[in-house]
């Protein structure tokens, strides 16, 4: 029987619910032969398939976001299916990817033993394996892949995750670069390290030598200088007894003048040898002590103006009126630099002036002398402060040593100066230093006298042992000291002037330091340790003038210490200052007493200054003003040429604060006034 329309039309409605509720999984099955009947799942089954499938969603969004490199691929390592990061990464396309071989995409192929292992994949034991991929574009990018066995719709599968390693691999490979280049560079290092310590073993080595060769030459100089000492003590000692003989003719004092200034050239050039030998050891040091500056200047100048006899040369002196009247300094050092400097002016004009000027900056005295010489060439101005360099004056004449100016740098560097000089040739040169000298409030007469002026002295008789192994040296003292009045005995060793010193019972001895037997050293601690002689005075004598030397006489108790060859003004004013002497001089027309050097004639016949300054000058000295009348008569020595005798008497007698005798020096020169 054929359904009606009406059955046709309700089983096609019940179709299309059955096919809707298949659709949305409402149902689980349909079961029916003639009709139609509809199983329905129960609800949690429902709610099961449901969170399924957003199980399965949740996983593709997983599966496509995450960053690394996923791959799922058959047994036959044929990719099925891979992730979002894995066709951005590799530049390819979906279809370009989904079939091909997983090994197509690395750039080294895998070997047969390799891919063997992928046999024993599980997920307990897992491959990891770091290789290079190479993009569609061909970039090459290092991943580490992770392969672990597993099924995917009941199929064997493998899970393949790669993580790009390039940075850490670009990291590594710079680390290893850095790595090789340290190790390199250690390498290198150690190389250097060795040379160094080669050249350093060397150095010390050469050092060392050096240091051997520099104590033989310090030695060897010392010896030289004591050597040279020895005769020079008798040349320049028995010259200056000689110019004390008035039987002697003009010629005769004239050849004894000049065997006198070549002695002392030579001891000069002594001097010069171990001061650039002091320097270069680094053994130089200054002596500071107070003194009066202005006899100081007085004395430069005169040495100056004495070799100026016969030369065309025009000398002015610039002392500013505020520099001090006493400062504290190195006399000698200072005296050292300004004569060698003074000295070559005086050697490289041949006709013309030169100007030495003193001035006040501050707590700085500026000392400058400025020549109108031959000049020096500009291509030698940085040479002439070395050592052993040396400039041809106006006559291509090459003199001297070239230690002067080296040394006299070194000298105003060490009073914490520095020489400068400006030069032009053919017009003259200016060399120029500033120093700090502190100014002394210590008052002390600079007394200036000359050793053949003294006759004697004051009070009773004076017992002085001579100490000394030389006849000769023993002679030139003797023939010094006994016309003046002293009583004198000789020992010829150390030993014999420690018992002599304790018979004789001298008011002062004299020592020599080197000597045979009992050495100057020895025989003076002993003296000093004998009661009878403890306080006597003891002057070292020697041709040995290095610092260590002069220490040693310290310790060993000498009061002070004079060098060979012996100035006899030093000498004489040691023995005066030790024993409260008072020199008895020869007089003149005038002046009883006084220490008048010879060329003091008031028969003589002088240029005198002008009315004006005459006046002066007598206003100043009435007035007591011993600065000022210095300051005059320097001005006078400036302005006048020719008048040297009379502006020597005046500082002279200004220098011992003699008001009176300068008014009356100053009545008896009016008499005689030329105007």
């Amino acid at each position: 029987m054929k359904p009606t329309y009406e059955e046709l039309e309700s089983r096609l409605a019940r179709s299309e619910a059955v096919i809707d509720a298949i659709r949305s999984g409402d149902i689980d099955a349909v079961i029916g032969q003639k009709d139609v009947a509809i199983v329905y799942l129960k609800e949690s089954v429902r709610e099961a398939r449901s969170a399924l499938q957003s199980s399965r969603d949740n996983f593709q969004t997983l599966f496509n976001n995450i960053d690394d490199l996923v791959f799922v691929l058959s047994k036959d390592f044929r990719i099925i299916t891979y992730n979002q990061s894995a066709l951005n990464q590799l530049s390819y396309l979906p279809d370009e990817l989904h079939g091909k071989n997983f090994f197509e995409i690395h750039i080294h192929d895998l070997s047969d033993e390799f891919k063997l292992k992928f046999e024993e994949i599980t997920h307990q034991n897992p491959l990891i394996y770091a290789i290079p991929l190479l993009t569609k574009d061909e970039k090459v990018i290092f991943v580490e892949t992770k392969v672990t066995h597993g099924n995917l719709d009941d199929r064997e599968v493998y899970f393949c995750i790669s993580r790009d390693i390039s940075e850490r691999i670009q990291a590594e490979q710079t680390l290893q670069n850095q790595k090789i280049l340290v190790e390199n560079a250690n390498t290198e290092l150690l190389r250097i390290n060795t040379e160094l310590e080669s050249a350093i073993m060397k150095a010390n080595s050469m050092a060392f030598e050096a240091e051997i060769a520099n104590a033989a030459k310090s030695r060897f100089v010392a010896h030289v200088s004591h050597e040279l000492r020895t005769p020079l003590n008798g040349i320049l000692g028995y010259t200056q007894i000689l110019m004390l003989d008035k039987s002697l003719s003009d010629s005769q004092k004239t050849g004894i003048k000049t065997i006198h200034r070549s002695g002392e050239l030579l001891l000069s050039i002594i001097n010069d040898i171990l001061d650039i030998s002091k320097i270069e050891a680094d053994k130089m040091s200054l002596e500071i002590s107070d003194f009066y500056f202005l006899g100081f200047l007085n004395d430069i100048v005169m040495n100056i103006k004495g070799r100026l006899q016969n030369k065309k040369i025009i000398f002015i002196t610039e002392f500013a009126p505020d520099i001090p009247d006493y400062i504290k300094g190195d006399q000698k050092r200072l005296t050292q630099v300004l004569l060698n400097l003074l000295g070559n002016a005086v050697k490289f004009v041949k006709q013309g002036k030169i100007i030495f000027n003193v001035s006040r900056n501050g707590h700085f005295i500026r000392f400058s002398v400025e020549d109108t010489g031959y000049g020096i060439p500009k291509d030698r101005l940085n040479d002439i402060f070395l050592p052993f360099v040396q400039i041809p004056n106006h006559q291509g004449e090459i003199k001297g040593t070239g230690l002067g100016l080296s040394i006299s740098s070194k000298l105003v560097e060490l009073m914490g100066g520095k020489l400068n000089v400006v030069s032009s040739e053919g017009i003259g040169s200016v060399f120029w230093f500033e120093i700090a000298l502190e100014q002394s409030e210590l008052k002390i007469s600079k007394i200036t006298f000359e050793y053949k002026n003294i006759i004697g002295y004051q009070g009773r008789p004076i017992k002085i042992l001579i100490v000394d192994d030389i006849q000769e040296n023993r002679s030139i003292l003797k023939e010094l000291l006994l016309p003046l009045g002293f009583e004198i005995q000789e020992a010829v060793s150390g030993r014999e002037a420690v018992n002599s010193a304790e018979i004789f019972i001298p008011d002062l001895i004299i020592m020599d330091l080197i000597m045979p037997e009992m050495d100057g050293f020895i025989a003076t601690k002993k003296i000093k340790d004998n009661p009878l002689t403890r306080k006597t005075p003891i002057i070292a004598l020697s041709a040995s003038v290095s610092e260590k030397i002069i220490m040693l006489c310290k310790a060993a108790g000498c009061d002070d210490f004079v060098s060979k060859p012996v100035n006899m003004d030093i000498l004489l004013s040691r023995i005066k200052n030790f024993l409260n002497l008072s020199w008895v001089y020869k007089s003149d027309n005038t002046y009883m007493n006084m220490s008048l050097p010879d060329y003091f004639d008031l028969d003589s016949q002088y240029v005198f200054p002008d009315e004006q300054d005459m006046n002066e000058l007598n206003r100043l000295a009435m007035e007591g003003d011993i600065k000022g009348i210095l300051n005059w008569t320097h001005k006078i020595q400036s302005k006048y040429s020719g008048c040297d005798e009379f502006t020597r008497k005046i500082i002279f007698l200004a220098d011992q604060f003699k008001i009176n005798e300068i008014e009356n020096i100053l009545v008896e020169y009016k008499k005689n006034l030329i105007i």
